[in-house]
C-alpha cells in the first residue's frame, strides 16, 4: 500500500449544495417540458423511472411518496390512504396539465395506472406480504456515511491537479479507500492512500490491483446496503450533462472537460426529497455534497465497491506492537489497558523505542498498540509501567491511550 502522512482533519458538518434540475441523459423517454419549469420534467422523469421497475411493495411505496412523502409503509395496504396518495399523483401527471406534450404524458399516465393496478393486485398475495415484512425493517429515508461513522472527516488524498477522467477515477477511488480505511480503523487515520502513487487509470484497475478486486452493485438496494455496512461507493457511470456547463456554482465541483462524458463520483448516502429519492455525492470540492436523483445521468448504472476490508492494514505511522486481543473484544473502548507478555514479546515492545523501554516510560513516548489478527484495530498509547509478575511468570504491561 502506498501512503503519505497527514494530519487528521475533522469535518463532520458539510454544506449541501442542491443541484438545480437540468435535462438528464437518461434511458427513459425524454419529456419535452418548457425550460421555464424544469422541476416538472424532473417529476415526470422520476415517475417514469419508478414505473419501469418490477411491481413490488418497494416500488409502490416509492411511487406514492412522490405525492405524499410522509405516507407510512403500513398505510399502503389501506385502500383509502393508498387511493388518496395515488389520486394526488394522477392530478399532477394528468395530460391536461401538460398541453405541450400531451401524447408522451398521456402514455406515461396510462402506464402509471397499469403499474399501480398491478401492484394493488399483488397486495393480498403471500409473496407481497413477505416483502412487506422484509421492507418494513428499512426505516431509513435519509442516510449518510457520517451519520453512522461520525469520525469520518474530509479524505482528500492530495492537492494534485485533476485534468482527466483517469485523474477523477484515482481521486474517487482514493476517497473511497481512505474512508473505508478509517471505518476499519475506527477513527481518523494518520496514513492515507496517495493519488500520486497510483499508476492505474480506472477505478476497476485500482480496486483490482490494491483491493483484492471489486464488487459490481447491481441494484439500488445493493448500493444502499453497501453504504450502510461498509462505506462509500464509486459511481463509474455518471455522465456530466451539458446542463452543468457554464454555471459558476459548478465550476469547482465538476471537471467541465468531461461534459457528455463519464465523470466518476463518490456516493456517500441518499435521502428522500419532495421530488423523489436522490443520491448524496461527493465531487471535486470535497467540502460539499450534491444531490443527484436515482437513475439520472446514469449515476447508479455502474457502481463499484472494493472487496478488501482494510482491517489488516496499518492506518497510523507507528511504531506498532502487536498483541492477541481476540479474547478481549472491547479493549479499544477503555482509557487504559493492562496485559501480560513474555520476555520475547517484551523485547519486541522495546524495539519500538529508539531510546529503550525505560526511557519510553519516562518520556511517555507514543506507539501504536494493535490486534495481531487485525492490524487496523489499533490505539495510540504510551507506556505507564512494566514489571515482572512472579505469580503469573510474565511481564505486566500498563499503557494509557492518548488518541
Amino acid at each position: 500500500m502506498m501512503y503519505y502522512n497527514k494530519r487528521a482533519r475533522q469535518n463532520d458538518s458539510r454544506d449541501t449544495m442542491h443541484i438545480p434540475v437540468v435535462s438528464p441523459e437518461s434511458v427513459h423517454v425524454e419529456l419535452p417540458i418548457p425550460k421555464k419549469d424544469p422541476f416538472k420534467k424532473f417529476y415526470l422523469d422520476q415517475v417514469q423511472f419508478i414505473i419501469e421497475k418490477e411491481p413490488s411493495l418497494r416500488s409502490l411505496h416509492e411511487l406514492l411518496r412522490m405525492a405524499t412523502p410522509e405516507i407510512a409503509l403500513e398505510k399502503i395496504k389501506h385502500e383509502i390512504d393508498r387511493s388518496k396518495a395515488f389520486k394526488l399523483i394522477k392530478s399532477r401527471i394528468h395530460p391536461d396539465k401538460h398541453p405541450e406534450s400531451v401524447v408522451i404524458v398521456t402514455r406515461l399516465f396510462q402506464e402509471m395506472q397499469m403499474f399501480y393496478e398491478r401492484c394493488c393486485d399483488r397486495l393480498d398475495t403471500t409473496e407481497f406480504d413477505d416483502k412487506v415484512i422484509e421492507y418494513s425493517s428499512e426505516k431509513f429515508l435519509k442516510f449518510r456515511v457520517h451519520m453512522k461513522w461520525s469520525y469520518l472527516g474530509q479524505f482528500e488524498p492530495t492537492s494534485a491537479a485533476i485534468t482527466s477522467e483517469d485523474d477523477l477515477a484515482r481521486l474517487m477511488a482514493c476517497r473511497c479507500i481512505n474512508a473505508r480505511g478509517a471505518i476499519a480503523h475506527g477513527k481518523q487515520t494518520g496514513l492515507v492512500f496517495d493519488i500520486d502513487k497510483f499508476c492505474e487509470s480506472s477505478v476497476e484497475e485500482i480496486f483490482t490491483a490494491r483491493c483484492n478486486g471489486f464488487k459490481l452493485l447491481n441494484s439500488i438496494d445493493e448500493i444502499k446496503t453497501e453504504l450502510m455496512t461498509r462505506g462509500p461507493v464509486v459511481s463509474c457511470s455518471f455522465r456530466l450533462s451539458e446542463g452543468f456547463e457554464g454555471k459558476t456554482e459548478f465550476s469547482t465541483c465538476f471537471l467541465m472537460s468531461q461534459i457528455n462524458k463519464v465523470h466518476p463520483l463518490l456516493i456517500v448516502g441518499w435521502k428522500f426529497t419532495k421530488f423523489g429519492d436522490v443520491w448524496i455525492v461527493n465531487h471535486l470540492d470535497g467540502s460539499q455534497d450534491h444531490l443527484i436523483a436515482f437513475g439520472h445521468f446514469m449515476i447508479d448504472r455502474k457502481c463499484l465497491a472494493p472487496r478488501r476490508t482494510f482491517e489488516h492494514d496499518a492506518w497510523q505511522p507507528g511504531p506498532y506492537f502487536e498483541f492477541d486481543f481476540s479474547k478481549t473484544s472491547n479493549w479499544r473502548k477503555s482509557n487504559s489497558i493492562d496485559f501480560y507478555i513474555n520476555s520475547s514479546q517484551l523485547e519486541s515492545l522495546g524495539s519500538c523505542f529508539d531510546s529503550g523501554i525505560i526511557a519510553a516510560v519516562q518520556n511517555k513516548t507514543s506507539f501504536e498498540l494493535c490486534d495481531q489478527n487485525k492490524k487496523a484495530h489499533s490505539r495510540t498509547c504510551t507506556l505507564k509501567d512494566f514489571q515482572w509478575d512472579k505469580n503469573d511468570n510474565a511481564w505486566s504491561i500498563s499503557a494509557v491511550f492518548i488518541d
